[in-house]
This record gives structure tokens, C-alpha cells and sequence, in this order.
């Protein structure tokens, strides 16, 4: 893929299980078209969610540089419609509920919101800022030969929000990878 350019081929549903089949297992492949290219210097797209209501896609970056992160607005018809620079600050998941676009920020370990209309100079709101909750407990683990190995785990202690999702009552879950 060209990365000056980045054409990013919205591949939701690119395979879909066989309802009708017995065989759970066997995957149908479906055709897929490029929706969108995103703008010069903006790469490494890593969340994306959409607005049911008006089709808009919004897609988050996670750039270590030399280029800021950014998020991006794609209207239905693929046209990009705005671009709002969040510096080095590294964007993974995206939601959208109630007009917002939900941004988890890893780079300032916070769940951050802007209305779906943004612009390059809207601000953005921090909702929560996550806590590192730290690794969980060492623990043993049995071995088949009858001997244990003691199982730790390592953190960086940095809380990196990853995904989200909304439930049917608008709470938001987050997942943290560390």
C-alpha cells in the first residue's frame, strides 16, 4: 500500500459466516471497494466508528512520528470533510453515540469526546481519565508433568486504553491492553 497516500479501503464485512450453511466454519468472501483516502501525512489509521445517521466515518491515527495524530471525518461519499490534530498523542479506539465522537486517547490516558461535526479548531473534551490498575497477582500454574510454573505478569504501570463500547443504556465499557 502507498503510505504518502494511505488509501483506506473500508473493509467492514469483508467476509461473512454462511447462516444457511451446516458447516459453521466455511467463510464467504465478499468484493471490496476503496472508500476513502486519507490526507497527505495523515497514516496509521487505527480506530474507526461511523455515525448511523448520516454515514460519516470517523478514523483515529496512531503515528509515533514524525507526523501528529489526527482524526478524521469521511463523509458517506467518501470525501474527507474534517481533520483535527491531536499532536503526538496516539488515538486507538473510536465510539460514537449521541452525536459524539468517543476517542480513547492512549497518549493522555483519557476517554475524550467531540461533537461529530468537529473542526480543525474544535475543543475536545476529556470525560474520564484512566487509572493504570497495575498487573494482576503472580500466579501458579499446573504443568502436565506435575510441576508448576509460577505465571507474573509485567506493566508498564501506563494505562493504554484500547477499545470501547456502548451498551443498549449508553455506558461505556473500556478495555486497557496493559
Amino acid at each position: 500500500m502507498n503510505r504518502t497516500g494511505f488509501v483506506f479501503g473500508l473493509l467492514l464485512a469483508a467476509f461473512a459466516v454462511d447462516a444457511q450453511a451446516q458447516d459453521r466454519s466455511r467463510v464467504q468472501y465478499l468484493p471490496t471497494e476503496s472508500f476513502a483516502q486519507l490526507p497527505a501525512g495523515v497514516r496509521y489509521p487505527e480506530g474507526i466508528a461511523a455515525n448511523p445517521a448520516t454515514g460519516d466515518v470517523f478514523v483515529g491515527t496512531f503515528d509515533f512520528g514524525p507526523n501528529a495524530n489526527k482524526l478524521v471525518r469521511i463523509a458517506a461519499n467518501g470525501k474527507v470533510t474534517a481533520v483535527r490534530d491531536f499532536g503526538g498523542a496516539p488515538l486507538l479506539g473510536l465510539g460514537f453515540a449521541k452525536g459524539q465522537v468517543y476517542i480513547l486517547n492512549f497518549g493522555a490516558s483519557e476517554v475524550q469526546r467531540v461533537p461529530a461535526n468537529f473542526d480543525a479548531s474544535t475543543p475536545v473534551e476529556t470525560v474520564a481519565k484512566i487509572q493504570s490498575i497495575g498487573p494482576p497477582a503472580p500466579r501458579p500454574s499446573g504443568n502436565p508433568d506435575g510441576t508448576s510454573d509460577l505465571i507474573t505478569f509485567a506493566s508498564a504501570g501506563f494505562p493504554a486504553p484500547n477499545g470501547m463500547v456502548f451498551d443498549a443504556a449508553n455506558n461505556l465499557y473500556v478495555s486497557d491492553s496493559f
